[in-house]
């Protein structure tokens, strides 16, 4: 109401200052002028829920958007954890098999030492000098070579405890300590001597009945035979 009355007494200082109307000129000039801001009012209002309804349109499709990743996010997170979550059991167990990779890496490079060793000690049994004895508190007894190139054979058992093995090849000799093996002393093992188990030797003597030792240069493992029955 305000409004249109602005409007008349605009309309009534135009017209007005221009040409003095009557009563009924100015009635009709209102009227014609109410009815032009109606429509420019229906217009506006038009154009104003043409504008909400497009301001709605565009509010549901960034909320929409929004959820979507909000969703993603969320899902990508969670993702996320679970990854790190595996990453943590791996690690961890990881770090479980680090002692054990450490001791089998330990063994294996044991073993290529020892393979390495075992090598050598089957290609000096072929050299011209090679020689092994076993010395005993009774004297040395020789070792004899088998048809099968790893394999050494003593025959003449007695009852003297076994100090140590040397085996002789090149100009080279080397020690090793005996260690019986099996609950019986059926078996002996021989190791290098390093200079620090002098005071460790184990106590082997040939079990009684057995006839001949037979000793492998590939392990240095032996095992004496019994006559069969």
């Amino acid at each position: 109401t305000g409004f249109l009355y602005g409007l008349k007494s605009i309309w009534d200082f135009l017209l007005g200052s221009v040409v003095e109307l009557n009563e009924g000129n100015r009635a009709a000039a209102r009227e014609i002028l109410r009815g032009q801001v109606r429509d420019t009012i229906d217009i506006l209002d038009a154009a104003v829920d043409e504008w909400a309804v497009q301001a709605g349109r565009v509010l549901g499709q960034a909320l929409a958007e929004y959820e979507e990743r909000r969703e993603s996010i969320t899902a990508r997170q969670n993702d996320v954890e679970k990854y790190a979550e595996a990453l943590g059991r791996k690690l961890r167990f990881l770090a479980n098999c680090q002692a054990p990779v450490r001791d089998l890496h330990a063994k294996v490079e044991h073993f290529a030492g020892d393979l390495e060793a075992a090598h050598s000690r089957i290609a000096a049994s072929r050299q011209p000098d090679f020689q092994a004895v076993v010395c005993t508190d009774g004297g040395m007894l020789s070792l004899k070579k088998a048809r099968e190139q790893d394999l050494l054979i003593l025959f003449d058992l007695n009852s003297s405890r076994w100090k140590w093995l040397e085996i002789t090849s090149g100009g080279r000799t080397q020690q090793f300590l005996p260690v019986a093996r099996g609950k019986t002393g059926s078996g002996v093992s021989f190791h290098e001597d390093d200079g620090t188990t002098r005071g460790r030797r184990g106590s082997v003597v040939a079990p009684e009945g057995a006839h001949r030792f037979e000793l492998r240069l590939s392990t240095l493992d032996g095992v004496f035979r019994f006559p069969r029955r």
